[in-house]
């Protein structure tokens, strides 16, 4: 081989080296940042389940292998593993109650919103607006909104005297609300992503054959949007589950809203053990995998006939 052709050779070899480091480099900060702050917490947290470690006293750091497991269902030292359960009967419900809401909502919006309608900008402008907006700022906002006189600026428009935050009947509805109005703009946008991406050619085929606006929507817009969908489906599932801010914040120390994760929190922090706290995250963990599967499983088996 000529000195030309070894040349060559070195130049292909450093274009493959390129080809293989350049996504890497790109991908790198991503992958720092998500081993620190969520591998390394994810291990840490099963590690320290296995422990005690009371009031995170160094002298009292101590082995007791699946003793914080067991304690979640009966021990008698410690009287908050029943509301630890409370809490995630609550989380449940609200899992089962906000996710369909945060699907069939934003899909409906999506719909409607890809339509050539005037000023769809800004209404899709505003429908975002509050997903970018932190759960602190939404919950001040919808304590006002929602507050008793002189600052609840529902009761006052309609002249009710409703104890949104402060009857229990009106505390879940409340949460809900506020839950809803700050998710839906995150998945609407999802959907008028996928939505677009679904040939127009189907559309017009289907109108040929006599198919109305309701049939293309469940046998053209559905089928396309299923990626979405089930993208869609387990991000809202695995969100409803950490929810924790908005009964925090509307209403604080009420048993009533008390959920899974605050509960958590409440247990590492409040009650100082912190071991306990990361035997109920495992578990917690464990219960929102077993659910994002089954959904990942139910959606697949309705796209198969699609695929075929």
């Amino acid at each position: 081989m000529n000195k030309f052709g070894e040349i060559e050779q070195g130049n292909i070899a450093i274009r493959r080296a390129k080809e293989k480091i350049t996504p890497l480099l790109f991908c790198g900060p991503y992958l720092f940042f998500f081993v620190l702050f969520v591998l390394v917490p994810f291990g840490m947290s099963i590690f320290l389940s296995f422990f005690m470690w009371p009031k995170f006293k160094a002298e009292d750091f101590h082995f007791v292998l699946f003793g914080n497991y067991v304690g979640l269902f009966g021990s008698i030292d410690y009287g908050w593993n029943t509301a630890f359960w409370k809490g995630v009967l609550n989380t449940l419900k609200f899992v089962a109650i906000q996710t369909p809401i945060l699907i069939i909502i934003p899909l409906l919006l999506a719909v409607l919103l890809n339509k050539k309608l005037r000023g769809r900008s800004i209404y899709r402008a505003l429908i975002y607006l509050p997903g970018i907006l932190s759960i602190s700022t939404v919950a001040i906002i919808w304590r006002l909104m929602l507050g008793t006189s002189p600052l609840g600026i529902i009761n006052s428009v309609f002249g009710t005297e409703i104890g949104w935050l402060n009857d229990k009947n009106y505390q879940w509805l409340s949460i809900f609300i506020l839950s809803t109005w700050w998710g839906l703009g995150g998945n609407m946008t999802l959907f008028l992503a996928g939505l677009q991406s679904i040939p127009s050619d189907l559309y017009e085929a289907s109108s040929i054959d006599g198919a109305n606006k309701i049939n293309q929507f469940f046998h053209v817009t559905i089928p396309g949007l299923f990626p979405t969908l089930s993208y869609v489906t387990i991000m809202t599932t695995i969100s409803s589950f950490n929810i924790m801010g908005q009964p925090m914040m509307l209403t604080p120390g009420e048993e009533n809203t008390s959920v899974a994760v605050q509960i958590i929190y409440n247990v590492a922090f409040g009650n100082g053990r912190p071991g306990r706290a990361c035997a109920e995250s495992v578990v917690l963990g464990a219960i929102m995998l077993v659910f994002s599967i089954i959904a990942f499983i139910i959606i697949k088996k309705k796209e198969a006939p699609v695929d075929e």
